[in-house]
């Protein structure tokens, strides 16, 4: 039944009603469907506190071997993620932890979930330039932006485009820093034949509708460093031990406090940050399709950048600025050059009454929204680049959902514009 509603969804209704080219699509169908069924009818399995979460654990080692890093945690979103990550690396059982007031690097173009740990945590952005090639942090910037209490590098792969880590980690290795990599948009980027979120001490990735698979609502963190990975499994299940994997760990400490039940024993401050094994059945049959859906985007965006570059005089589209970069595409970005014809507002509404869904390029320059004003932050540089984007960016869905057909649409909308112009 489920698969004959899907095939007539996919018959009738490959989008919704509203835009025939949307920024997210509808990318599952009755296999996910009945591994979820699967995982329901065990209900003795369904949450991470039971014994025995085969798809959530199958699932984080089908990431961790992608990325080629040692220790996958899944968690409920790429914002638990991102907070998890930070409660790890200023929590008192790490020897060289972050304090309050120490200076976390930050790219101005993010998202507020990407910053959000930082003031939680009282830790203090300091903010620089991006690149308008790659959308990320600007690396000369970066070594201008270092104090003695600069601690740690937040890197934002944005868009699917990886940030120069080879320059990173060497900044990072001068200066002692720790180095969070912020992976959420950008699963199966690649900086010098090495994937984005495989360089720093840990790194984030989100499995939210939009992204490049979906648990629906997701998200995961990596680290190669055994001891960190520990922390976090405790930190996402309210504290506990249950969920440690070594042995010897659970045994050192239990053996230190017999007099508490060893599955309600609190290690360490913890939230409720598990998914269920529903999230990880979601994650299995997603995971099967990701090289599929990545070639899907890729094809998409070199379709456009080849058929838009007519209106170059008008338009900077996306490249790959680096030979070294491999883009994975989470959407597909076009900024306006200066010009006294048409603003941004004139195209995105023209689009958008079309039937081609637009947006800014994420949060655009982050230090002008009111919540920069409200939490102790520090600008390193001139934001020249971050002001442009937030100006004179928008960008449109990429997804594996649209086809040739889409696509073709898609540059007949912005030849149609043109032509009035």
């Amino acid at each position: 039944m489920v698969k004959n509603y899907f095939t007539e969804y996919d018959r009738t209704s490959s989008f919704g009603a509203r835009y025939r080219v949307p920024l997210i699509s509808r990318l599952y169908g009755e296999d996910e469907i009945a591994e979820v069924v699967d995982s329901l009818l065990c209900p003795e399995k369904i949450t991470l506190n039971a014994p025995g979460n085969l798809k959530v654990e199958k699932f984080e080692k089908q990431f961790s071997d992608f990325l080629g890093v040692k220790n996958a945690i899944m968690v409920n979103s790429g914002s638990s993620a991102n907070l998890v990550a930070f409660f790890m690396l200023t929590n008192p059982a790490v020897k060289n932890k972050l304090c309050p007031g120490d200076e976390v690097i930050v790219p101005a173009v993010n998202w507020n979930t990407s910053i959000t740990p930082l003031y939680v945590l009282g830790l203090k952005p300091v903010f620089v330039d991006v690149d308008l090639e790659n959308f990320g942090m600007n690396i000369e910037q970066v070594k201008n932006a270092i104090t003695p209490k600069t601690k740690a590098i937040l890197v934002v792969h944005l868009l699917g485009f990886p940030v120069d880590m080879d320059s990173i980690m060497e900044i990072a290795c001068e200066n002692n820093l720790y180095v969070v990599e912020d992976t959420c948009e950008s699963p199966g980027a690649q900086w010098n034949s090495r994937k984005a979120g495989s360089f720093g001490d840990i790194s984030t990735i989100s499995f939210y509708l939009s992204h490049h698979i979906t648990t629906v609502e997701g998200g995961m963190l990596f680290t190669n460093n055994d001891e960190l990975a520990e922390l976090g499994r405790i930190i996402r299940s309210q504290g506990v031990m249950r969920n440690v994997q070594s042995q010897e760990y659970k045994d050192v400490i239990n053996s230190q406090h017999p007099t508490i039940d060893p599955r309600f024993l609190f290690a360490n401050i913890g939230f409720n940050f598990r998914p269920t094994e529903m999230e990880g059945a979601f994650g299995v049959v997603q995971f099967k399709k990701f090289n599929s859906y990545l070639h899907d985007r890729i094809i998409n965006a070199s379709f456009w950048n080849s058929e838009l570059s007519k209106f170059s005089e008008y338009l900077i589209l996306p490249t790959t600025a680096s030979a070294k970069a491999k883009n994975s595409w989470f959407f597909y970005p076009v900024m306006l050059r200066d010009n006294d014809r048409f603003t941004v507002k004139d195209i995105t509404s023209f689009l958008e009454n079309k039937g081609i869904e637009t947006r800014p390029i994420m949060s655009g320059d982050f230090t002008r929204h009111p919540l920069f004003g409200m939490f102790d932050s520090r600008v390193a540089s001139e934001l020249n680049n971050s002001q442009f984007i937030h100006n004179r960016g928008f960008i449109i869905g990429v997804h594996a959902g649209i086809k040739h057909e889409e696509r073709k649409y898609v540059v007949s909308c912005f030849e149609d514009f043109f032509s009035n112009r």
